[in-house]
């Protein structure tokens, strides 16, 4: 390993991504680019300043990106762009909408005269968002999220693109983005505009940490508002993981490969891949906190394993990214329910857990799937399809497609090695896959296409076996495929707990309800989703404001759309259950075999 740190005015360069093959360093004609520069604003404003010089005809084109790949949201970014001036040589040009997101730019004079004309375009973009998809800009870093800052000419999509960042003084940028051959700090090139938007930017005064894994080059952009330095074992660890990511899959498909990891105080995870990258914004607690690291460890070797199940490969619906529009698909689940189910492997397979531990993390997935109701009655490929447009309902925990993803990929991987023998596992699958003439085929993968590499691989149709588990409703039958590697699902009483049927979040000294279980006490009790709990039995609630409401009656104090009131929530004393793996004794010593090769990824 060679760690590296860079000196604060260095611009550290991580090359792109764009296939199996490592591409070279674009060459073009300044005439022939389509070239933005960006200017950071006042960083009290959030405003990013953009400029786009390119040669077209007019009236041209431009739109804004609706989502970001790998982020199953529609944003619409174009509500987040502020036109400043267009001209076509000196020539102004008029703003008129075209469509949702987009602009035709026409002469302010209606003149028309059908030259090719160099075309400058001015606009702002408010980076006020610090989130996996989108930009954020303040005075001590900057994140530029692709699609939120780049407008597109659909029609010069395919040419080669250019940025200029301007680096303020003292401050680091990091990009995965390939260097412009002889031009000033802050220049790169892009391929095309898919590469541009699909790379990580990170400006600031962030730490950095680089490893080299088969001459690859992998950092770590730290922007921690602490200033907090990266963990000392972290490259190690990271280092690890490629190395066994590249054993399972093949060979690293770029040559650098960037983590921008920023903290935050809250407790959830968000990550974005990239083809070069991942954007990650996590807990701050990841760097002290030794099970929130597991799930920092867990959330970058998920993102790394999408560069093949994801960039590399991914649904035939976005073989070709449609930025202006939902483009569902069944198969989310095996795009990210088989990434998240060797994404924990992978902390097997580096040591980081030990057998006793990945089990038990195991058991928390199957947690999640049963704490849902909508398993009975969704589909995994429903679930994965509805992913756009997730329930509005805050009492309806939705059926997760990474959860019972998970799932089905555990009996999937567990079917497969019991079929043949421990020869063959999902990552042979994956890396199969990921294998094929790419350049003939493309990135999309089908729904047949995967069943029909999975039948190959385990020598039998396992239509019926994908039918129950994918298009089917209904509980998963664990059994069969746990028994072919001696375990079994054991399903415990947990410790009694009050059970008060609500969820809510600090603001301030109050609670805000979030959302009410159905048929619960507080639902009962009258408690709805907006309610401001300002005193629980005469006290501020506090952060561990769960641990107040025991079995038993409690006197809520509340707000309710400004109108005072006082609720009784009776709060019942519960036993969940909890699920775990675990190992059946006196197995057949090929099933123990079989087992021990499983648990030795």
């Amino acid at each position: 390993m060679r760690l590296a740190q860079a000196s604060p005015a260095q611009v550290v360069v991580l090359a792109l991504v764009t296939s199996s093959a490592l591409a070279a360093p674009t060459t073009t004609a300044p005439g022939e680019t389509v070239a933005y520069s960006v200017r950071l604003g006042s960083p009290a404003e959030q405003l990013l300043e953009v400029e786009l010089r390119l040669s077209a005809r007019l009236p041209l084109s431009l739109v804004m990106p609706a989502w970001t790949p790998g982020s199953y949201r529609v944003r619409h970014w174009i509500r987040n762009v502020k036109p400043r001036e267009a001209r076509a040589g000196a020539e102004l040009l008029r703003w008129v909408r075209a469509g949702v997101d987009g602009w035709r730019l026409e002469p302010v004079s209606g003149k028309d005269d059908g030259r090719v004309h160099d075309v400058r375009v001015r606009y702002a973009v408010y980076a006020g968002q610090l989130a996996d998809d989108s930009s954020h800009l303040d005075d001590s870093h900057a994140h530029l999220s692709g699609t939120s800052v780049f407008l597109l000419a659909p029609a010069l999509r395919g040419r080669a693109h250019s940025l200029q960042l301007a680096v303020p003084a003292g401050w680091r940028v990091a990009t995965s983005l390939e260097p412009a051959p002889g031009a000033s700090r802050g220049s790169f090139l892009a391929r095309d505009y898919d590469e541009l938007v699909d790379a990580p930017i990170e400006l600031g005064r962030f730490a950095l940490a680089t490893v080299t894994v088969a001459g690859a080059a992998i950092s770590l952009a730290l922007d921690d508002a602490a200033g907090r330095p990266i963990p000392r074992e972290l490259p190690e660890q990271v280092r690890r993981l490629v190395e066994l990511h590249a054993r399972w899959l093949g060979p690293l498909p770029y040559r650098r490969y960037l983590i921008v990891l920023h903290t935050l105080d809250s407790s959830e995870y968000r990550g974005l891949e990239h083809a070069s990258g991942c954007s990650l914004v996590v807990p701050g607690s990841v760097l002290e906190d030794p099970e929130d690291y597991a799930d920092l460890l867990y959330v970058i070797a998920h993102e790394h394993l999408h560069v093949w199940n994801g960039k590399l490969l991914r649904p035939v619906e976005h073989a070709r990214y449609d930025y202006l529009a939902a483009r569902p698909t069944q198969l989310l689940w095996w795009f990210e329910g088989v990434t998240d189910y060797l994404a924990r492997r992978s902390l097997l397979g580096i040591g980081h857990w030990d057998r006793r531990a990945y089990l038990a993390a195991l058991g928390r997935e199957l947690d999640k799937v049963q704490a849902s109701p909508q398993r009975l009655w969704k589909s995994l490929a429903e679930t994965s399809f509805d992913a756009w447009w997730p329930p509005r309902d805050p009492a309806e925990a939705p059926l997760s497609y990474y959860a019972k993803g998970h799932a089905v990929a555990l009996l999937l991987d567990l079917e497969l090695r019991g079929r043949s023998g421990g020869r063959v596992g999902l990552e042979v699958v994956l890396r199969r896959l990921a294998e094929r003439p790419r350049k003939l085929a493309g990135p999309g993968v089908s729904r047949a296409e995967l069943e029909r590499e999975l039948r190959e691989a385990a020598g039998a149709d396992l239509g019926p076996e994908l039918t129950a588990w994918i298009d089917r409703a209904g509980e998963l039958a664990y059994g069969g495929p746990l028994a072919r590697v001696g375990l079994r699902v054991e399903r415990r009483r947990l410790a009694a707990r009050g059970e008060a049927g609500f969820d809510a979040r600090r603001q301030g000294s109050e609670l805000l309800v979030v959302s009410v279980e159905r048929g619960s006490a507080a639902a009962r009790a009258g408690l709805t989703a907006g309610d401001r709990v300002l005193e629980l039995d005469d006290r501020r609630p506090h952060a561990a404001w769960r641990a107040l409401l025991d079995p038993g009656p409690h006197r809520l104090r509340l707000l309710r759309r400004g109108n005072a009131r006082e609720v009784r929530l009776v709060v019942r004393s519960l036993r969940p259950f909890a699920y775990r793996l675990v190992e059946v004794p006196g197995a057949p010593r090929s099933v123990a075999l079989l087992r021990a090769a499983w648990l030795r990824p």
